[in-house]
């Protein structure tokens, strides 16, 4: 790099080459301060950083230090990322594409939603003020079993959504066949928390209704649950609304309910990195998707408190956002639109509105993870799920394998053998809510 901008002894962003390596400490030194100079002048906008220390063997010693920085020109509007690992004084400096790949934000939708999920999970139930009291000014983090997190049917229903869909092969038809059967066998496992509609919808395919008519009656936020990750792997409108019906119908029929599912489904679908969702986007998806008039009043409400810059609160839940369609779509909508593209800000405010937490963190973390990487999110927080067989390498699995056909009869004999460790986990699960729940109750 030469000596061309008038800030001194740097070389301007704009003149950046597209990629470089770099080996050994004058070259890693020299990259460090031009990238510091930069800065320093203002030229550039971190976009994500992220750090972490692992363990490597070199020369007997043990240790290696790894960090990652993407920034954006602010001259050139060129994006760069930096993998630096600093004890071997090794890096690699390449030019990158600002929008993430349709892999990437299907990744990042699943392991949003998987950390909305989580930490949403142990305060379900309680009130704002009772969150309040419990939280305080604390960071989000895991809470639930030792400072670790687990997985709920928001996660679950999520993973067999992608699955069914992965072999329906632009069929909905099919597809309602495909989710249908998963859903059988994950009501035979016990699935603790189970809402009581899909729990009937589930019972009514086991006695034979076709996936057509097993829905009952019911506006609950079950097909909510499932609507993101079919907003990003369907760009068309129409076949998409044909996949979130089959969805929403295969466990609820009232109308409230599928339009939800339409309407959380085309909020994801629109929010990518290189336009997030605004509140004049958002109400025109509202007056396209949403024909019963309570819901789409409620929801145009809650737009006018986001553009005020207010808060779900202001919404008047006394107990926080019910699983009622109408309390979880207008409380997503304003987490969503406070910060489109920062699924933990999402993740943050739901929690701490309190009612249906994990289901409303899940719904909102994931449309927000529509619009990064997956790198972008916190890696401490996606380590400490500790669920199994979900865990965070298999989300990752299921989303590193969308191009490849061939490796489709792996996943679907390795996701049969998962329902076998199914009850067991249930089980667990179940052991481990109802302790965090006498434990609430102890400290009332």
């Amino acid at each position: 790099m030469t000596d061309t901008d008038p800030c001194p002894k740097h070389t301007p962003c704009s003149n950046w080459p597209s990629r470089l390596d770099v080996q050994g400490p004058d070259q890693f030194l020299e990259l460090v301060n031009e990238l510091k100079a930069s800065a320093e002048c203002g030229e550039l906008d971190i976009l994500h950083a992220s750090h972490s220390f692992d363990a490597v063997k070199h020369d007997g010693q043990w240790a290696s230090d790894f960090f990652k920085r993407r920034v954006r020109c602010r001259t050139s509007g060129k994006c760069f990322e930096l993998g630096a690992d600093t004890y071997h004084e090794r890096a690699v400096w390449a030019e990158i594409d600002p929008a993430p790949r349709h892999e990437e934000r299907v990744q990042a939708l699943l392991l949003s939603l998987a950390l909305g999920d989580s930490l949403g999970l142990p305060y379900e139930g309680l009130g704002p003020q009772a969150i309040a009291r419990r939280r305080g000014g604390k960071p989000l983090r895991h809470s639930l079993l030792f400072r670790r997190g687990l997985l709920s049917d928001d996660t679950e229903h999520a993973i067999m959504t992608l699955l069914a869909f992965q072999i329906a092969g632009g069929d909905s038809a099919k597809f309602a066949r495909s989710l249908a059967r998963r859903m059988r066998l994950w009501f035979i496992c016990i699935p603790p928390g189970i809402g009581m509609a899909t729990a009937k919808a589930c019972l009514k395919l086991w006695l034979g209704f076709p996936s057509s008519r097993s829905g009952v009656r019911s506006a609950g936020n079950g097909p909510c649950m499932r609507a993101p990750i079919l907003g990003v792997l369907i760009p068309d409108d129409d076949l998409r609304c044909q996949f979130v019906d089959a969805s929403s119908r295969l466990t609820h029929t009232d109308p409230r309910a599928i339009e939800s599912a339409r309407f959380i489904a085309a909020l994801a679908a629109a929010n990518t990195s290189a336009c997030p969702l605004k509140p004049d986007v958002v109400r025109a998806i509202a007056d396209r998707e949403l024909t019963q008039p309570d819901l789409h009043t409620e929801v145009v409400k809650s737009i006018d408190i986001a553009t005020r810059g207010g808060r779900i609160a202001d919404l008047g839940y006394t107990r926080g956002p019910s699983g009622f369609v109408l309390h979880t779509v207008p409380a997503v909508t304003i987490a969503v639109l406070a910060n489109p593209t920062d699924p933990m800000t999402a993740i943050e405010d739901c929690i701490r509105a309190g009612g249906d937490t994990d289901s409303t963190a899940a719904i909102a973390a994931a449309i927000c993870g529509a619009a990064i990487r997956p790198d972008a999110l916190p890696q401490d927080l996606l380590y400490g799920i500790i669920d199994f067989p979900i865990s965070r390498k298999y989300l990752a699995r299921l989303t590193t394998d969308l191009a490849m056909r061939d490796a489709q009869e792996k996943r679907n004999i390795l996701h049969l053998l998962r329902w076998i460790v199914m009850p067991l986990r249930n089980l667990i699960m179940l052991i481990v809510v109802l302790v965090h729940g006498f434990r609430r109750l102890t400290r009332l």
